[in-house]
């Protein structure tokens, strides 16, 4: 899956990093982003960086710190990228999805509007 491998190299690239939190925090933190990513939580259209650091809990400062170190990205770009890229995948492999309309498209990726996706989607594939 697409997400995977981006989620790997991106992964393999920023270990090499610290930061100011115990080590058991940060590989706990690491284990549930990649259970999050992997079972698409990111499509929670009402996600915010409280919610998921509830849902992991940890306390946000921690769960964005990790994010930026081991992620390369801050939060909402992280959580951006990876509706774009679901919504990619989708459109790729799942000929249903191909006929929904762009905001269907967007909401079903987890975004609160057909704009922000647009504006996100331009972004990440820009020639």
């Amino acid at each position: 899956m697409l997400l995977k491998k981006r989620q790997k190299y991106s992964n393999e690239k920023s270990e090499r990093k610290s930061i100011d939190i115990p080590d058991e925090i940060v590989n706990d933190i690491l284990i549930k982003l990649e259970n999050f990513e992997e079972e698409c939580g990111f499509t929670n259209i009402s996600l915010s960086l409280g919610l998921l650091s509830k849902q992991f809990s940890t306390n946000s400062t921690y769960l964005s710190k990790v994010i930026n170190v081991h992620k390369g990205k801050s939060y909402s770009k992280y959580i951006n990228e990876l509706r774009v890229y679901y919504a990619v995948d989708k459109i790729n492999n799942d000929s249903s999805f191909r006929k929904f309309t762009i905001s269907a498209i967007a909401e079903e990726s987890g975004f609160k509007s057909a704009e922000t996706f647009s504006k996100f989607f331009n972004h990440k594939w820009r020639l």
